[in-house]
This record gives structure tokens, C-alpha cells and sequence, in this order.
């Protein structure tokens, strides 16, 4: 197959995948635990790297140092890639002590899908922050503005909470009070990471 086509048909594969996440998010994810196409995760990185692209333009101009953009790139992919990592094991361990059932390739697949909330929200924040710069008045237009933005970024919210939840019950097999209680661990576990994170200047938002 040439593969001009098989890409598209990788593409359009990942897009119904993306459109089951928001449909139906709880058959989306069982049928990616049984699959595993972790081919499909080229095109989660691919959309990271658009977003990397995109934010660093945005904060340094067309008329950066290519250099300097280059490098901040390649920062802020290895704090996203290893941040990936830490959350996927730290989220698989805790789950294991909570006597979760799984292995941690599903867990990282499924993690990792869950990532769409959060590049949606960061990739459409980049998009305004071009179009509509700060600062934004306080005019009919642009409290509409605010509020659809706010809309969005619950709808992204719930989106990702929805997720992160299908993660552990079915990459884990844990159940709602286990879940629960793996949250109270990894969470406070998380903001300390990202406050260290925000210290070192690496991020500003959370990127999960």
C-alpha cells in the first residue's frame, strides 16, 4: 500500500478514535485495551509537536531565532515526554497498590488518548491568544468571548475527568472507591510535581 494512502487511513482511523473519546468515550477505551493500536499514538505526538510549534511561534515571533526556537522546542517536548512517563508509572503503581489488574502498556496507551482534552484546551488557547492577544477588553464582544472560552475549557475539563477515570477502571480494573482513593494519592503527589515544574520555569498550566 502506498503510503501516502495508509497514512490518511491511519489519520481517519485516529479521528474516529478522537470523535469515540467525546460519543462514547467508555466503548472507545475498552476497544483500545483489547486493540492496542499503538501506532495511533504517532499522531498524539504528532498533534503535541503542532502544539509545541504553534506556542513557541506565538511567544517569540515569526522573527525568533530559529536556534533559539529549535531549542525551546526539544525543552518543553523531553518536560511533556517525561512528565508523560512519570504520571503513566506513578498512576500504574499507586493502581497496583489498590490491587489494580493490568499491564502497563495499556495503562500508557489509554493514558495517553487521555491527553486529547488537555491538547485541545492548550491548542485552541494558542490559536486565541494569536488571533484575540491579551489584553481582551471588556465589551460585549469580549465577554462573550470569555464566557464561550470558559464553556470550553469545563467542557475539556469534564472530558479530560472522564477519561482519566476510564484509565484506571478499565486499564486497572479498579472500581470507583479505588479510584477514588488512588486519586487522593496521585493528586497531591501531582501538584507538587507541577509547583516544582512551575519553580524551575519549565511550565505555567499543567500539562496533563
Amino acid at each position: 500500500m502506498d503510503q501516502s494512502i495508509l497514512f490518511v487511513k491511519k489519520a481517519i482511523e485516529f479521528l474516529k478514535i478522537v470523535w469515540g473519546t467525546i460519543q462514547k468515550p467508555y466503548q472507545t477505551f475498552r476497544r483500545l485495551s483489547f486493540s492496542k493500536p499503538f501506532l495511533q499514538l504517532f499522531f498524539v505526538a504528532l498533534l503535541i509537536l503542532i502544539y509545541l510549534l504553534l506556542s513557541t511561534l506565538a511567544k517569540e515571533g515569526l522573527t525568533a531565532n530559529p536556534f533559539f526556537l529549535t531549542k525551546s522546542i526539544i525543552k518543553a517536548g523531553i518536560a511533556i515526554s517525561f512528565t508523560f512517563i512519570v504520571s503513566s508509572i506513578s498512576i500504574f503503581l499507586v493502581g497496583k497498590l489498590f490491587q489494580g489488574v493490568g499491564d502497563l502498556s495499556s495503562l500508557i496507551l489509554l493514558w495517553a488518548f487521555s491527553l486529547l482534552p488537555t491538547l485541545s484546551w492548550f491548542l485552541l488557547s494558542t490559536i486565541f491568544y494569536v488571533l484575540i492577544p491579551p489584553p481582551r477588553t471588556m465589551s460585549v464582544k469580549g465577554q462573550i468571548f470569555s464566557l464561550l472560552f470558559l464553556s470550553f475549557s469545563l467542557a475539556c475539563f469534564f472530558w479530560k475527568g472522564i477519561l482519566y477515570y476510564l484509565t484506571l477502571r478499565i486499564g486497572l480494573k479498579l472500581n470507583a472507591i479505588k479510584i477514588f482513593l488512588v486519586s487522593l494519592v496521585i493528586f497531591p503527589l501531582g501538584i507538587v510535581y507541577y509547583f516544582i515544574l512551575f519553580k524551575l520555569g519549565i511550565f505555567r498550566v499543567p500539562f496533563i
